[in-house]
């Protein structure tokens, strides 16, 4: 599968075990609030982001897609 660069150039990083073992402990020390302000300025991986596309992860699956305009799609999905 071919991905757009924009979402490659936008990814962070993969994190080392050790480096993603420590932001975790950092993270559940948190509070809450901060958690999700942390969680948000990380970001997602691209590896994270394959991984929750996986069928097998993910609770709504492709439906319909059509093209509207040059820049609009309408993309219809299920959910379970």
């Amino acid at each position: 599968m071919l991905l757009p660069a924009w979402l490659v150039d936008a990814s962070p990083a993969e994190q080392a075990t050790e480096e993603a073992e420590r932001w975790l402990i950092w993270w559940r020390s948190l509070r809450p609030p901060e958690q999700r302000a942390a969680a948000d300025a990380a970001g997602s991986s691209l590896a994270d982001w394959l991984y929750w596309l996986h069928p097998n992860q993910r609770q709504w699956f492709w439906w319909h897609a059509r093209v509207v305009t040059e820049v609009v799609a309408r993309i219809k999905i299920a959910t379970v």
